[in-house]
């Protein structure tokens, strides 16, 4: 922690030094080339606080990332009541971008640089995650005005968003929710989740976040004065009922979700029927087949005829392939070391389900083989890592295996001890 906390400072020095905006460094009308460019200019730091996130170290994660994001939107200093430029440096760079006599043509305002900033997944998630761990942190008051700033400049005075822009803006919907939600809020976060979702429908996350915020807004627990409308539970039903009958993978997830942890003869049935559909809502989305397979195997669990333990055992397995295939082989599998820690996914969720239908050997080679894959080294795949470590030592203990088990514990789940001479 302590490594990569210094490490992380280091290069966020670095880059606000000498210069962490897109636009002082490549030609913000460059497309693909200019992503490439600033994904590799900020790796060092990129990589280091992928760490501190999964350390769950937020103090450190924003003080590293601060130059690069911050930095990185016109105005945002000035929106968050700093100066106009980071105290590490003097370059005017870091203020905003002035268009060159060639670009100052096809310059469209800060608007323009704003879609630069956003136009490629990894730089939204740095912005969101950032925004998040301010909240954590509780800097909520400046995470909500760099978060405002943002869309500002995103909306301006078009009242309609193109529709190319939608992920983004479903991202940043999103993130605003998570705001309002850590700071008690829930009437804000409930209306924030609301319009993530009725922009996008097709997206699971947005009925998640809905399902999470029920609870707290129905039962009267939003803070006085919120608007959330007349009935949050009624809104959220009718919501799901009419994207149900245009088709929504998002509403289906979220049905089977709820059979999932119902108490049911046939709730797993009903389940793997929610997630089916899901499915044929959206052929290409790995998760309707992975909740498929996870709700077919719980469903072999508890069946005692042999015959239909067999075939939905059988049918979870088939299910869990075409997972593997759409999620490691997708449309966008990312760089080497993605797809790495997605193989590492994969074995991980085999091995789950083959432990779930009572094929242990099987889910313990699984288990082993997602603990011996290259991406497992992988700061990315720390927790996976973990998590597999553990249900390998439980299915080991649970099966007598114990020297098996301590040995998997001293390798992946216990920290390597250090020492230090003291001097004399």
């Amino acid at each position: 922690r302590d490594d990569a906390r210094r490490a992380a400072g280091e290069v966020s020095r670095l880059a606000a030094r000498y210069g962490a905006t897109i636009s002082s460094w490549c030609d913000p009308f460059a497309g693909e080339e200019a992503i490439a460019v600033w994904t590799q200019r900020h790796s060092g730091v990129l990589r280091h606080a992928s760490v501190l996130l999964q350390l769950e170290d937020h103090q450190a994660f924003v003080d590293a990332t601060r130059s690069i994001v911050i930095g990185s939107i016109p105005g945002a200093w000035m929106a968050l009541g700093l100066d106009d430029a980071p105290p590490e440096t003097e370059d005017p760079n870091l203020t905003g971008w002035v268009p060159g006599p060639r670009a100052r043509e096809r310059y469209r305002g800060p608007r323009h640089e704003l879609n630069l900033m956003f136009n490629e997944p990894r730089q939204t998630s740095l912005f969101t995650a950032h925004v998040r761990s301010m909240a954590q942190i509780g800097q909520v008051e400046l995470a909500r005005s760099l978060l405002n700033h943002v869309n500002d400049m995103w909306t301006g005075k078009q009242r309609v968003v193109p529709r190319t822009e939608l992920p983004c803006r479903f991202d940043l919907r999103i993130c605003e929710h998570d705001i309002w939600a850590i700071s008690g809020d829930y009437g804000a976060s409930w209306n924030a989740a609301l319009q993530a979702t009725r922009q996008l429908p097709s997206e699971p996350s947005g009925w998640n976040a809905l399902a999470r915020t029920i609870p707290h807004v129905a039962g009267g627990a939003q803070r006085p004065g919120a608007m959330v409308g007349p009935d949050p539970l009624r809104s959220y039903i009718h919501l799901s009922r009419s994207n149900e009958k245009g088709r929504s993978a998002g509403a289906h997830l979220v049905k089977g979700h709820m059979e999932m942890i119902r108490i049911s003869d046939d709730a797993y049935a009903m389940a793997v029927r929610r997630y089916l559909r899901a499915h044929r809502a959206a052929p290409t989305e790995p998760l309707p087949l992975l909740c498929a397979a996870n709700a077919s195997a719980s469903l072999s669990a508890t069946l005692s005829d042999p015959a239909r333990k067999r075939r939905w055992c059988l049918v979870s397995l088939a299910l869990l392939d075409d997972y593997a295939s759409y999620r490691v082989h997708g449309d966008d599998p990312g760089d080497a070391s993605t797809r790495a820690v997605l193989q590492v996914e994969v074995l991980y969720n085999r091995g789950r389900v083959l432990h779930t239908c009572g094929l242990l050997a099987a889910a313990a080679e699984a288990y082993e083989s997602a603990l011996r894959a290259p991406g497992a080294a992988l700061p990315a795949a720390l927790g996976l890592k973990r998590d597999t470590a553990h249900n390998l030592t439980r299915l080991y203990a649970s099966n007598g295996l114990v020297e098996q088990a301590r040995k998997t514990m001293r390798e992946h789940l216990t920290f390597a001890a250090t020492t230090t001479t003291a001097a004399a």
